[in-house]
């Protein structure tokens, strides 16, 4: 791939910057492309669930994106125990 006139490496993802920018992506609201962002928010942790589907972060994560989305259904397919709490909150209980 080409940036800016030079050829750019591709570099292994970590899964945790993925669901970062999913989460991200999820709480874009108003802005010209929000609907898109939000779909690439669905994508990243449907696909990241899919992959690593016994993997708690990805389930917190989701279900933080999911509800940001309004994706009520998709939280009930997760399975998770959502609560209305903070990612980090949840991460540390």
């Amino acid at each position: 791939m080409l940036l800016m006139g030079t050829p750019q490496r591709k570099k292994p993802l970590k899964k945790e910057h993925a669901l970062r920018f999913a989460d991200i992506l999820s709480k874009s609201y108003g802005q010209p492309n929000s609907e898109k962002h939000r779909a690439w928010a669905q994508e990243i942790v449907a696909l990241l669930n899919a992959t690593y589907p016994e993997d708690a972060m990805i389930k917190t994560y989701a279900t933080s994106v999911l509800a940001n989305i309004g994706n009520y259904r998709g939280l009930q397919l997760i399975k998770t125990r959502y609560k209305n709490t903070s990612f980090l909150d949840e991460l540390y209980q």
